[in-house]
């Protein structure tokens, strides 16, 4: 009776418990034993820096987001498998798709081009202006002081 005490003091010092698998050091989320019921996989990491358990919880929920998605399936699709034929036609299509996407890509790559050399354009010419108004309002600053001494 006193070894199964001392076996017991010793899993107690390892930390918590889970209780799916009733091992030591990890909860019952992250059991590999619970995940494989569930379906679900567990990942471990690598890394020769200490993480904070912030850090760690961090990294987790990335990975938790990055591994959701949605996948809806078309009516016709089925587990029926396509002929050479099929392949071949479908390979053309998105071919085809491709290059006419590529050809818009180009088009407006070149449209963006010009968009940027008259923005420029514009730009200088603004600069230019806001130099005029700046030289016409000190102009108007040294004629409005010559009428003012005029006057008096």
């Amino acid at each position: 009776m006193r070894k199964v005490k001392n076996d017991e003091n010793s899993n107690e010092s390892n930390g918590v418990q889970c209780h799916e698998c009733e091992g030591y050091g990890h909860v019952k989320t992250e059991c590999a034993t619970y995940l494989k019921k569930q379906k679900k996989s567990l990942v471990v990491f690598w890394s020769d820096e200490d993480n904070s358990e912030e850090e760690v919880e961090n990294e987790r929920a990335k990975n938790a987001t990055a591994l959701t998605g949605v996948y809806v399936s078309d009516a016709e699709s089925g587990d029926e498998e396509l002929t050479y034929e099929e392949l071949v036609i479908s390979y053309k299509k998105l071919y085809t798709k491709s290059e006419d996407i590529c050809k818009m890509f180009e088009k407006q790559k070149k449209i963006i081009s010009q968009l940027q050399i008259e923005r420029d354009s514009h730009l200088a010419k603004i600069s230019e202006l806001n130099d005029e108004v700046t030289q016409l309002n000190s102009q108007l600053l040294h004629l409005k002081k010559q009428v003012k001494t005029m006057t008096t």
